[in-house]
């Protein structure tokens, strides 16, 4: 999971401004984190299939692939799409 000062160092690397219309925010919290994917996917178990609108960096994501049989994300933001398949690339 990538920290509050990982996101801003990848954000300053690549130039990207966050844009407040698009209500760009990133997941930090580990405990939410946690409590968003465990309540999301509460019976439905590794049979999943998980759609994402607003990949952002990845947190979220990366989290929900640990626990889904396939999750489809979607990032609107060009630059912040760059960046989410440089760091989900493993996946």
């Amino acid at each position: 999971m990538l920290s509050r000062s990982e996101i801003k160092e990848i954000l300053l690397a690549a130039g990207i401004v966050l844009k407040k219309h698009r209500g760009q925010v990133f997941i930090t919290n580990r405990r939410v984190l946690t409590e968003m994917v465990e309540g999301g996917l509460e019976g439905w178990g590794r049979q999943a299939a998980v759609y994402e609108f607003g990949t952002g960096l990845g947190n979220l994501t990366r989290a929900l692939a640990q626990r889904a049989a396939f999750v489809f994300s979607v990032e609107v933001d060009p630059q912040l799409h760059r960046q989410a398949l440089r760091l989900l690339r493993d996946l």
